[in-house]
C-alpha cells in the first residue's frame, strides 16, 4: 500500500466524531484500543490513536502510543513532506510532552493543513501554524 492509499483509507472517516458528552464512539474506540493494545472506555485524546491505527491497519510501523510526540520516531525523516505523510506538532510549549499529530495535507503561507482525528473532537482537515511543526515523517511499511 503506498501511503497516498493510506491517506484515503483515512479520509474514509472523514466527520467521524466522538458523541456529545464523551468519548463513546464505538470506531474511536477501535482507533484507541487498536493502537495502544489496552480496553480504553473513556474519554482519551485520540489524534495519536487515530493515526496508529491507520497505519497498523495498513502495513505501516506505528508508535503503538497515545502519545502524539511519539510519531516523531516513526517512519523516515523528511523536509519536504508530500501528501499522506505524518506532521508531529508541539500543543501548550513547545519543550512540553503534548503534541498533536496528523497526515500531511499541504502547506501554504506558513500554515499547515492535516488530516486528523481529535481536531475539535472529529476527524477532519485543520490548519496548524508553521510555528507549531516538530517535524515531518514519511510512512514505512513494517
Amino acid at each position: 500500500m503506498t501511503k497516498f492509499q493510506l491517506l484515503q483509507k483515512a479520509l474514509e472517516y472523514y466527520g467521524e466524531r466522538e458523541t456529545h458528552g464523551g468519548l463513546t464512539n464505538k470506531k474511536i474506540l477501535y482507533f484507541l484500543n487498536n493502537t495502544s493494545g489496552l480496553e480504553i472506555k473513556e474519554n482519551t485524546p485520540w489524534c495519536a490513536a487515530f493515526v496508529g491505527s491507520l497505519l497498523k491497519d495498513n502495513g505501516f510501523k506505528s508508535s503503538k502510543s497515545l502519545t502524539a510526540r511519539a510519531y516523531a520516531k516513526v517512519g523516515k525523516a523528511t523536509r519536504t513532506p508530500k501528501l499522506g505523510d505524518i506532521a508531529v506538532l508541539w500543543r501548550g510549549n513547545p519543550e512540553g510532552w503534548q503534541g498533536h499529530v496528523g497526515f500531511f495535507i499541504r502547506e501554504v503561507d506558513n500554515v499547515i493543513y492535516i488530516l486528523g482525528g481529535n481536531q475539535n473532537n472529529k476527524v477532519c482537515i485543520k490548519a496548524y501554524s508553521i510555528k507549531q511543526l516538530i517535524c515531518y515523517r514519511s510512512p514505512v511499511s513494517k
